[in-house]
């Protein structure tokens, strides 16, 4: 399934036209090595996307409307669109915001500290489990104050 997704990003890269395209959330931290959890969706920031992306986007979105989940992010958060293309969903952010990103394989990735910032922000139960799982990953609670008791 993750060959797929990697297919899908670089049709989605080369078809759609912004500024800038990043590629954020769980598969960019996954991609980057940050974590060995498989993603399940793929989230596109699009940086001044030209019309004839989002009316583009707005036909793949009307098309699948049925099969689209409800979003739960907060509404500031630029969430435009979330489209099933190909069995796959894929979360469409706007903005007209610059952002910093690591260029990896011809894809802008936002940068995993970012990303990170903006999970905490956002605040969904999802988002800290996978800010915990992450941190266990590098060290478990009793090691960290296993090494805090040591230095105090």
């Amino acid at each position: 399934m993750m060959a797929k997704k990697e297919r899908l990003l670089t049709r989605l890269v080369n078809e759609l036209q912004a500024e800038k395209i990043v590629v954020t959330g769980s598969f960019a931290l996954y991609k980057l090595g940050v974590t060995e959890i498989k993603p399940k969706d793929l989230d596109i920031i699009l940086i001044k996307p030209y019309e004839s992306t989002k009316d583009l986007i707005k036909i793949w979105n009307n098309i699948n409307k049925s099969n689209i989940r409800v979003s739960n992010y907060p509404s500031k958060v630029g969430l435009q669109y979330i489209v099933n293309i190909d069995g796959i969903e894929v979360d469409f952010f706007f903005t007209d915001t610059p952002i910093d990103s690591i260029k990896v394989d011809g894809v802008n990735y936002k940068k995993p500290y970012d990303i990170f910032k903006a999970k905490k922000k956002i605040g969904r139960i999802k988002d800290w489990g996978q800010l915990k799982r992450i941190a266990n990953s590098i060290f478990s609670q009793k090691e960290l104050d296993d090494c805090l008791n040591k230095v105090v």
